[in-house]
């Protein structure tokens, strides 16, 4: 018992002070597994991916660390997204932490598109506890009864990177960015107990083919790892890669050890690492080494008829061997092409010659006005935001014609804005398109939205006043749908009447000037048709009795630029519809606008 509790504080005061710096686990082909540190890898290549990682470090030392992740990940298809998941086993000493956590990656072309920024987050959980099969004399013990079940902690990671047109690339990622303090007896937490402190790392390096035909790739890196009251450590490696498939490199880790490389694509979809450990510290005496798998699979296969390591659905020439960087064309062919962006599209076939960009966006960069995830060429709503399924236009934009909502006169028609978002035709020709006509096979006025008016003279003298009356009083001041005080007597009498005559009708109309945004405006003008809508209905007028519209700023009756008469168009219009045929009254306001017919 006593040997067992000696071991175990030892343990927890390694864990516990920075001097034992793995808390985070060692890679030495960090090259194929750097999703496991950075989550902004998630998604990195086009296609889903498994990969498995086994490690034995220090084989012969009495409680040397082994590690095991498991890692998958892919990107979201027709979406700049990533998403992946880690799982984890690593024991040291006698503990285990073992855990898992989900991330996802957000990818954007930057800089003209020269440069792929990702941007990544995981979250998830570790167990931390004595390593099972350990057995003690007193299992009665509190503290080992708790170290024995384990600990639950929380575990944030976030990271990011750049890769650039040139080959170089830059990932820095913060795995445990928040310090978490874990104690198995909370009562006495000093008697075993472990901060787990945030770490850093930064990974930079470049890739550069060679050779007459490019097959030869030299991938320098340096792996920088910084963890709170600890020394800086880094990783300084090389690795040759020949035509996509082989590799071989060497690493020097700083006052640890030597590694030494070498790697296999196996066919389309597997792939295979390994790696060995030369230790130089003082654990040589008894260490013969450390050793390191990684097993990789994609479940789409990749195919690449001329073998250049450049997928077909990526490769300019996919029936001859060229570099990746050449967009898989032989340099002298690419030379002969008349391309003056050198993205490997002639100018007659790239419909942005002066601008380098791949295949399937014919030779265009990436562009993403709205930042929807789509690019322009291919959003029929380049200017707003939207859906891939609705042709990058947003879900209540049925025509796709980029006019939202109620403001769509003719939502399933394409228009513009300047009509509503109707369709230009106009078959009565009375200067007013269909989708906003009411009467579209009979030629009207558009101050009655496109149907004739009838003569307010037919109207009995006292129901044409209060019809007058009303309309007259019911300006609003701007930016407001409240009526004014004034107008409630007259609205009360225009209520009377529509009780009075169950078999009539009245028409509301909303307007706005045009002092606000447009797509304002149509709301403002909604707003003021229903506030004398349901002032109406309070007043007891049947809701069948009544029917209203909204147009915004696009039905002026007075002009805008002048400020003594642009509170006419600030307004809800009436009319009586008796018999299908409308009656309304416009001579009050035709007054109003005479008497200032001069002003300017």
């Amino acid at each position: 018992m006593k040997r067992f509790l000696y071991a175990l504080s030892i343990t927890l005061s390694l864990a516990s002070n920075s001097i034992w710096a793995q808390q985070q686990p060692l890679f030495s082909n960090f090259f194929q597994n750097e999703f496991a540190f950075n989550p902004a890898m998630a998604g990195v290549h086009p296609y889903m991916q498994l990969r498995a990682l086994m490690r034995r470090q220090w084989v012969n030392v009495p409680g040397s660390p082994t590690t095991q992740v498991l890692t998958g990940s892919a990107r979201i298809a027709g979406a700049p997204f990533g998403v992946g998941a880690v799982m984890y086993n690593d024991l040291a000493a006698k503990m285990q932490r073992s855990g898992g956590n989900v991330a996802a990656a957000l990818r954007q072309p930057i800089l003209d598109s020269t440069t792929t920024l990702a941007v990544g987050l995981s979250i998830g959980f570790f167990q931390w506890r004595v390593q099972p099969g350990i057995t003690v004399e007193n299992e009665s013990d509190a503290l080992l009864i708790s170290a024995q079940n384990g600990l639950w902690v929380p575990e944030f990671n976030v990271g990011l990177h750049l890769e650039m047109q040139n080959g170089l690339f830059l990932g820095i990622a913060a795995p445990q960015v928040v310090t978490q303090r874990a104690a198995f007896d909370p009562e006495n937490p000093d008697l075993g107990h472990a901060n787990f402190v945030p770490h850093y790392q930064m990974l930079v390096g470049m890739r550069k083919f060679a050779g007459p035909d490019q097959r030869v790739c030299f991938e320098p890196t340096v792996l920088l790892k910084v963890v709170e009251g600890a020394p800086l450590q880094y990783d300084a490696g090389m690795r040759l890669i020949l035509n996509s498939k082989f590799w071989a490199g060497a690493i020097y880790r700083r006052q640890d050890a030597i590694s030494a490389l070498i790697g296999y694509q196996l066919g389309d979809r597997l792939d295979l690492s390994y790696s060995y450990d030369y230790t130089l510290s003082d654990l040589k005496r008894t260490s013969t080494g450390s050793h390191e798998i990684t097993v990789g699979y994609r479940f789409v296969p990749l195919k690449d008829s001329d073998q250049d390591g450049v997928p077909d659905d990526k490769d300019q020439c996919p029936g001859k061997w060229g570099p990746a960087n050449n967009n898989g064309c032989p340099r002298e062919e690419i030379a002969n092409l008349d391309d003056r962006d050198g993205d490997g599209i002639p100018n007659d076939q790239d419909q942005c010659p002066d601008e380098a960009g791949p295949k399937q966006f014919n030779g265009c960069p990436w562009k993403d006005r709205d930042g929807d995830g789509i690019h322009d060429m291919q959003d029929a709503c380049a200017d707003l935001w939207g859906i891939a399924s609705n042709g990058g236009c947003p879900r209540d934009d049925t025509d796709r014609d980029g006019i939202l909502g109620a403001a769509d006169k003719c939502p399933d028609q394409p228009g513009t804005l300047a009509t509503q978002g109707c369709p230009n035709i106009d078959s009565d020709g009375d200067g007013i398109i269909d989708g906003l006509d009411r009467c579209p096979n009979q030629p009207g006025r558009i101050d009655n939205e496109g149907c004739p008016i009838a003569a307010v003279a037919a109207l009995p003298n006292d129901i044409q006043q209060i019809l007058e009356l009303a309309e007259r009083k019911v300006f609003f001041d701007v930016d407001s749908d409240e009526i004014k005080p004034d107008a409630f007597e007259y609205l009360d009498k225009l209520a009377e009447v529509l009780i009075a005559h169950p078999n009539w009708k009245l028409r509301l109309t909303g307007h706005a000037d045009a002092t606000g945004p447009e797509d304002y405006n149509i709301e403002l003008s909604k707003r003021r048709a229903e506030v004398v809508l349901f002032y109406l209905l309070n007043r007891g007028v049947p809701r069948h009795q009544i029917m209203a519209a909204y147009y915004g700023e696009s039905q002026p009756i007075a002009p805008n630029e002048n400020p003594r008469l642009r509170y006419l168009n600030r307004r809800v219009e009436m009319h009586f519809i008796i018999d299908n045929q409308e009656f309304g009254t416009r001579n009050h306001i035709y007054e109003e606008r005479s008497h200032y017919r001069n002003d300017k």
